[in-house]
């Protein structure tokens, strides 16, 4: 038999992994946003359906840990495949295996679109043979401690930027971070809305931000190093962008997990290890600083007021800044439109955002935005938080049509980014008043 962190035990044995979970002979250095080399990380996952979409962690010879977000859309019938021991997505593996996945658990408290409690179980369709490319974590402990500047790491395929996907070959990256105090993380998080951040998560990153993860990185691990074992803290939950300055990135929690994830693996347990922080706890009156609060604007001053429009035209193209209050809303593409009416708030159709329920994860809006496929150099982007549509709304005749997008973070006013005013309830709009519609629709029933 090859040399390998253990030997696979027979199936009829009830065991647990405490011996070997956290080992990585192969790992022996440390680095930061570079490729990993292979049996780095070897309970690190990739989930697919038809190309890679999240990662995840082996925890025992048959289960995956991953975000609940990942796969709460796929139903109790999963077309799912995990590969194990993989190190590019688009070159050859040698020391890679797949397997299928036949259950999908999502924890019964999963909140969106806050993300509380984003944590699912996989079971695979059979169980994997250990070695030095394919071993399971360790899980921390339910009195496990993480405090501020722990050090941590991160792993995946997700982008490498906000629109920027990681290039070929796809090789698996690893990036440094460190444990950052709940109280600072939900200050920071404050600035979004209160009470995002709950003790189900863990915050890690710079403060500088630039550095962790990304889109397509979600339920991979941030793992710990406790003498020569490794310890998984925390499962890719979401942030702000990629790592924006003062976000950062936040993580389910899984020492808060423990009994739940026992409930259901009740054979082969998961090893689950006690991590204990030499570092600074995090307190109420920590470093966290709440930032002056910037004085409210008063929208109906600066609503309406296109500095840049100085022309009325018809079916033609639009100059730069004539309608700043136009957004584009994406997925992998644009799909439809929208009116910025305060610095953090759009209105959109119902009908375009109601397939989202209440999980806005994908959906980014673009403002600012000029052409669809070309320079915008007067652009940001934000994400979505929160999706609210109308409670009235009818799918079928297509009545109430109306939604509300809430930013992930407010927008600074310019002349291409600016607000709309809205008609208030006593408004009469007659027959013939002139009005004009913008967007980036077909220009015919079949056009582009």
């Amino acid at each position: 038999m090859p040399n390998c962190v253990c030997r696979m035990r027979a199936t009829a044995k009830n065991v647990t992994y405490l011996s070997e979970c956290g080992l990585a002979p192969l790992n022996n250095r440390i680095v930061g946003g570079e490729a990993a080399p292979p049996g780095s990380w070897p309970w690190q996952v990739s989930l697919h359906t038809f190309a890679h979409i999240c990662g995840g962690s082996l925890i025992n010879d048959q289960w995956v840990l991953t975000a609940a977000h990942c796969v709460s859309w796929l139903g109790s019938t999963p077309f799912l495949t995990v590969y194990l021991g993989r190190q590019n997505q688009s070159e050859s593996n040698p020391n890679e295996v797949s397997r299928t996945v036949t259950r999908i658990i999502i924890h019964p408290g999963y909140n969106i679109p806050r993300f509380n409690n984003d944590i699912a179980l996989l079971k695979m369709s059979e169980p994997v043979v250990f070695s030095n490319y394919i071993s399971p974590v360790c899980l921390a402990a339910f009195n496990s401690t993480f405090n501020i500047g722990e050090d941590a790491w991160v792993t995946g395929w997700g982008n490498i930027g906000y629109d920027e996907p990681l290039p070929s070959p796809g090789k698996l990256l690893e990036v440094d971070a460190e444990i950052v105090g709940t109280h600072q993380c939900k200050c920071d998080y404050s600035k979004i809305d209160d009470d995002v951040i709950t003790d189900n998560m863990i915050c890690a990153g710079f403060r500088e931000g630039g550095k962790g993860p990304c889109f397509g990185d979600s339920g991979g691990p941030l793992v710990s190093q406790q003498g020569d074992r490794w310890i998984l803290a925390g499962v890719v939950s979401f942030g702000v962008g990629c790592n924006a300055p003062n976000f950062p990135s936040v993580y389910a929690r899984v020492s808060q997990f423990e009994s739940w994830i026992k409930s259901h693996i009740t054979r082969n347990r998961p090893g689950f290890l006690t991590f204990v922080s030499n570092n600074t706890e995090d307190v109420l009156n920590s470093s966290c600083t709440t930032p002056a609060l910037t004085p409210a604007i008063n929208i109906s001053e600066v609503c309406g007021q296109p500095s840049l429009n100085s022309r009325i035209v018809g079916g033609e193209t639009a100059a730069p800044g004539s309608w700043p209050w136009q957004v584009s809303l994406h997925i992998f593409d644009h799909f439809c439109g929208g009116s910025l009416v305060t610095d953090q708030w759009v209105l959109t159709a119902a009908h375009c955002v109601e397939r989202f329920g209440s999980n806005p994860a994908g959906l980014r809006v673009y403002l600012g935005r000029q052409v669809q496929n070309g320079s915008n150099p007067n652009e940001v982007t934000r994400t979505v938080y929160k999706i609210i549509l109308h409670p009235d709304y009818d799918p079928f005749v297509i009545d109430n049509d109306i939604a509300l997008l809430k930013l992930s973070l407010p927008v600074n006013f310019t002349s291409y980014i600016s607000p709309v005013c809205l008609a208030a309830s006593d408004s009469t709009f007659y027959s013939g008043v002139e009005s004009w519609v913008t967007g980036w629709g077909n220009v015919g029933i079949f056009g582009n």
